[in-house]
């Protein structure tokens, strides 16, 4: 994956973009920096983690028209707008690829019947190498609504239709397995549906159901991957480099033979606050000399970081978050 992104100026510039809030703009450019080679960004954790973002943060831009959330994947519309990579690599979101079609106008959608798409994404990377030269849209956007409208006329399902009847049975099907029938309380709740609520049950049980067989993203309180503890947490001004965490975590690895991944949020969030105040070589040297210390490997992950934390040297001008809401 590439580790240069582009932004188009006509977007920076654009009046949607600016009647933006200072915040919200610095959210889409980090969303572009973290999307892999098609515009697909699942590092939400990350993000939010480093930046405190709120759900109404990701709403403003989805509202501007500048990315589609599904679950819990960030779509950025004006990607191949924005970029024009040498080297591609295709993305790991393949199910979300299969759903995603290319506008006329170069933007991604995620709705199957917009009269404006002229191909599907899959076709793009595989058909036609992910390269837009020589590919005339138009074109191809009246050749496809051409096939719809013959299929139609002779009474045969539009293939949206085909598609969505194959998307709702499949998760009903999981939904069904996921919930027993003789325990309808915990069915619903883990659809996210208050069970004490004066609804009646018969609606509730409804619920599920349609958001299931819908192929709109329902709706999801942890949609965007934001913890709702970790808003009411202190704003910090400065940011932390993920690549220096990421250096630091496969240090924390190597040294403790542990397994930490990338995303683990009470390992990046001690060591985002000790990069404030330390470099990235003093705090290994601090790691070394607590390995060093130490005549036993901790067992698991949990206790390793325990121990880190309880033995790393605390002073006054360091404001390490030792009593985080986890």
């Amino acid at each position: 994956m590439a580790n240069r992104r582009l932004i188009s100026k006509s977007i920076h510039q654009s009046n949607k973009f600016l009647q933006l809030s200072v915040e919200d703009r610095y959210l889409y450019d980090e969303l572009v920096l973290y999307a892999d080679d098609d515009g697909f960004c699942s590092e939400l954790t990350m993000i939010n983690v480093l930046n405190h973002f709120t759900e109404k943060n990701y709403q403003e831009l989805e509202k501007a028209g500048l990315i589609i959330v599904s679950d819990s994947v960030v779509i950025i519309v004006d990607w191949l707008n924005n970029q024009d990579l040498k080297n591609h690599t295709n993305t790991q979101q393949i199910e979300l690829a299969k759903n995603t079609y290319i506008r006329t106008d170069w933007k991604y959608t995620t709705n199957l019947n917009d009269e404006n798409v002229a191909m599907t994404l899959n076709d793009f990377l595989h058909k036609y190498n992910s390269k837009k030269t020589g590919i005339d849209l138009e074109n191809l956007k009246e050749t496809r609504n051409k096939l719809i409208k013959a299929e139609s006329a002779s009474n045969s399902p539009k293939p949206a239709l085909v598609m969505e009847d194959k998307i709702g049975e499949n998760r009903l099907k999981k939904a069904e397995k996921a919930s027993p029938q003789n325990n309808d309380v915990q069915a619903l709740e883990r659809q996210g549906i208050d069970t004490h609520s004066n609804e009646a049950g018969g609606n509730r049980r409804e619920k599920p159901k349609t958001a299931f067989l819908s192929t709109k993203s329902a709706s999801n309180i942890n949609k965007y991957n934001i913890n709702k503890e970790k808003e009411s947490l202190p704003q910090k001004s400065s940011t932390v480099n993920q690549k220096e965490i990421e250096q630091l975590i496969k240090f924390i690895n190597s040294k403790f033979k542990t397994t930490f991944s990338t995303n683990n949020d009470q390992l990046i969030y001690f060591l985002s606050n000790e990069l404030k105040v330390s470099s990235i070589d003093e705090i290994k040297d601090t790691l070394t000399v607590i390995k060093e210390k130490s005549s036993i490997t901790p067992e698991t992950d949990n206790l390793c970081l325990s121990y880190i934390k309880n033995e790393y040297p605390k002073s006054k001008e360091k404001n390490i978050d030792d009593e985080l809401p986890f």
